[in-house]
């Protein structure tokens, strides 16, 4: 017979921290079975041998393991249970859970850095030749990804104490259900940060968003609090009430009743935005517009995303590509992925585990992996943390700089067409 020995197991099995006992993964124990039928051996032919790479310093367990494996070796070649053939030794090197140098260049997590990022967001403002007064970042993702978890984040952060003003959570369907570009203002200076982030309904496998009104919100058709439910009446056509998408159908019913002549409509929030939808922004201008796109996906489900959602995403991306807009990917729920991370955030650009989930969704978004941007949000915490501020700001603020990039663009070509118009009058 032949000798399997297999040097793993690190990324698998790992000591406990409270008791330094060890245990097996579901995940390792299947390996460990698979493996020997695949090479015709019995389980009795497999050693396990445990390398000291994740360890970082000599422990005893590991010696031991190793010298019993390579007995059981000796013996086996001493007692001619071996082929002619060489044993078959499969070595595999685990990368460990954290690596010595991080993995992408970024500033230090300190209270510097938190301050500095904080004070260049409240201090940002496009530039005055667009005629534009704050940057419209559009956030999309699958339900559940953390779309309005990342806008609560970025409102705690500036509020300096956890908020939650877009709902958010785990539900089977879209908790967000109006169309809403959010301002976020900095308590301590008073200031409206020159930013909106614009939240839309979550991606869902049975309800695919209409790929025309996507076009419409990126070109800045589609107004502020999209109505779900609106009020119409034979004298005034239509009445919509501030903040109506707050209220329920019964709510809507009975503010209806009190009006002379009114009929209530109930517009299906599934309903496509169209050019005859009320309130359809006919003229746009560079300031109604999308001037950059964040993509926010779960970090750990990324192997799973299903594919009705991909090709959703990829419809969206070619209307992007088409009008030059910059797209990054806010990558989320990353201490699900590394318990490093959940740790601290500070660990997120040494976790190894990051840094292949970082490479995954590049590859199917077809994004220079600089655009995929790891974040945390807040979600269990109570208080906030300086470590998973800076990740939130610098996210927000690469955001800012390429929504710069795409105004410039637009400004230089409109005035490109300005000057093409005036040579074809003359």
């Amino acid at each position: 017979m032949s000798l399997f020995l297999e040097i793993d197991v690190t990324a698998a099995r790992r000591p406990i921290p409270a008791s330094g006992d060890e245990f097996f993964s579901r995940r390792y124990e299947e390996k460990l079975f698979a493996r020997p039928s695949a090479c015709d051996l019995g389980i009795s032919g497999v050693q396990e041998i445990q390398d000291h790479h994740f360890y970082r310093k000599s422990n005893m367990k590991v010696d031991a393991m190793a010298d019993v494996a390579l007995r059981n070796f000796l013996k086996k070649v001493n007692s001619n249970q071996l082929t002619d053939g060489p044993a078959l030794i499969e070595t595999k090197m685990a990368e460990p859970l954290l690596l010595d140098k991080p993995w992408r260049k970024f500033p230090e997590f300190n209270a510097e850095t938190a301050h500095k990022l904080k004070k260049e967001l409240v201090d940002y403002g496009p530039d005055s030749e667009t005629g534009v007064t704050a940057a419209n970042i559009l956030l999309i993702g699958q339900i559940g990804a953390g779309k309005s978890s990342f806008f609560n984040s970025v409102n705690s952060v500036f509020r300096g104490k956890i908020t939650s003003k877009a709902r958010s959570g785990s539900f089977e369907h879209s908790l967000t259900t109006v169309y809403r570009k959010y301002n976020v203002k900095d308590h301590n200076s008073g200031q409206t940060l020159k930013i909106r982030l614009c939240d839309t309904r979550g991606l869902e496998e049975d309800f695919a968003i209409d790929s025309q009104e996507i076009s419409h919100i990126l070109d800045g058709n589609v107004p502020d609090r999209y109505q779900t439910y609106m009020l119409q009446t034979s004298r005034i056509w239509p009445v919509v009430a501030s903040g109506l998408e707050t209220l329920g159908v019964l709510d809507v019913a009975e503010a209806g009743r009190r009006i002379p002549d009114c009929r209530l409509t109930i517009f299906n929030s599934k309903a496509p935005f169209t050019t005859e939808t009320f309130g359809f922004i006919r003229n746009p201008h560079l300031g109604d517009r999308i001037h950059c796109v964040a993509f926010v996906v779960d970090g750990s489900t990324i192997d799973v995303i299903p594919e009705k959602i991909l090709k959703q995403i990829k419809a969206m991306q070619t209307r992007m590509n088409q009008r030059n807009i910059p797209q990054v990917v806010y990558l989320t729920k990353l201490d699900k992925v590394c318990p490093m991370v959940d740790e601290d955030a500070c660990h997120i650009f040494n976790s190894s585990a990051v840094r292949k989930a970082v490479d995954k969704i590049a590859d199917i978004m077809g994004l220079p992996r600089g655009f995929i941007l790891p974040i945390k949000n807040y979600e269990s915490e109570t208080i906030l943390d300086q470590n998973i501020d800076i990740l939130i700001l610098k996210a927000l603020k690469q955001a800012a700089d390429f929504a710069d990039d795409y105004m410039e663009e637009q400004v230089e070509k409109m005035a490109a067409e300005n000057g093409q118009g005036r040579k074809e009058k003359e």
